[in-house]
């Protein structure tokens, strides 16, 4: 937890940035996948959490990894805020009657500021 990380059975570590409202730029992928071209990081996966999931990292390069991702940890496993999950909204949605995305960016980042 010290290291924004999750160990696995493996030995190696889940790397969880925060996207807050499951939103990201494509600076921020761009720099993702450099990271894990790099750091040969085996396994990316989309989390049920609106995330994204490094898998496979080694201990030696979490450091490194955070530094050049330069997001905060999405605290995979954290005792408390996680993600808020959104949808679309009317912005995109048909059926949309809310900015549904841009409440759950300000929630998430008014109580991830709190911990």
């Amino acid at each position: 937890e010290r290291a924004h990380a999750n160990i696995q059975k493996d030995g190696t570590y889940s790397v969880v940035p925060r996207m807050f409202g499951g939103t990201t730029t494509a600076a921020e992928l761009r720099r993702i996948a450099d990271v894990v071209d790099k750091y040969q990081i085996p396994t990316v996966k989309v989390t049920g959490g609106q995330r994204i999931d490094l898998l496979g990292v080694k201990k030696e390069d979490l450091r490194n990894v955070w530094q050049e991702l330069g997001m905060p940890s999405g605290l995979a496993y954290a005792k408390g805020l996680r993600t808020v999950k959104t949808c679309v909204g009317q912005e995109f949605c048909r059926f949309g009657t809310q900015n549904s995305t841009q409440m759950g960016i300000e929630l998430e980042t008014m109580l991830a500021s709190r911990l």
